[in-house]
């Protein structure tokens, strides 16, 4: 409220390090031979095989960084006339037992028209079991696969981009994905990572160190306000 900022924590400081790694170790579980996967995966690979390589290089070399280089910021769905932003549970974990605050946004104040568009990802989380997720990340796939099909002939030229919305595609199922014991959080994520903007004078610039118990840790500080040199 000082700053005018909303403050997205690094996946490394927080629960959600945990829930991304979980999140890939299931999908690398779920594609191995007999599993539920395995036959789309391999669809996928035989699509072209220079495509297949580059896939799984840049699965590989961007875990790192989706693990260390991504900032997410948590909210929760809202009614106001049911005053769902009073659960116990949700003030007793997160809002210092009961002695934070809770903020309420009006997300039709944060929609940007169709044509502008955003590094910051909105997603909801889905509150799955293994096999619910498996049937989700199925369907992705199948998608992914069908749209690849589709263009073929422009696969060798754009490789490096097909490769990277693969990966992209493999963090987006990870980072939404969340125990069923979790489900009265109704919640949704912001998500930002340094790979989507690499100059300095793009979003990077929010990036800063905060103090935080005691600690100096990096958030990314998106100004509330309009910046004129981000979009309108």
């Amino acid at each position: 409220l000082d700053t005018e900022e909303l403050w997205f924590s690094s996946a490394s400081t927080t629960n959600d390090f945990g829930e991304i790694s979980r999140g890939k170790s299931m999908l690398e579980r779920m594609t191995a031979e007999g599993q539920p996967l395995f036959n789309i995966i391999h669809q996928i690979r035989d699509l072209n095989n220079a495509l297949w390589e580059s896939l799984n290089n840049n699965y590989r070399n961007r875990h790192f960084g989706d693990l260390f280089h991504t900032y997410i910021s948590c909210w929760s769905e809202c009614e106001l006339s049911k005053r769902s932003h009073d659960d116990l549970t949700m003030w007793r974990g997160y809002a210092a037992d009961g002695n934070g605050v809770a903020i309420v946004v009006n997300v039709q104040k944060l929609t940007l028209d169709a044509s502008t568009p955003s590094e910051i990802v909105m997603c909801p989380v889905f509150y799955e079991s293994e096999s619910q997720f498996a049937d989700r990340a199925k369907v992705a796939f199948e998608m992914f696969r069908d749209a690849m099909a589709g263009i073929q002939s422009a696969i060798p030229d754009n490789v490096a981009l097909v490769a990277n919305a693969f990966g992209e595609l493999c963090f987006y199922l990870a980072v939404t994905h969340k125990h069923p014991g979790f489900a009265p959080e109704k919640e949704w994520r912001f998500a930002w990572s340094k790979h989507r903007d690499p100059t300095e004078q793009g979003l990077q610039k929010h990036l800063r160190p905060v103090l935080q118990n005691g600690d100096l840790v990096e958030k990314f500080c998106f100004p509330i306000r309009p910046d004129r040199s981000v979009t309108p």
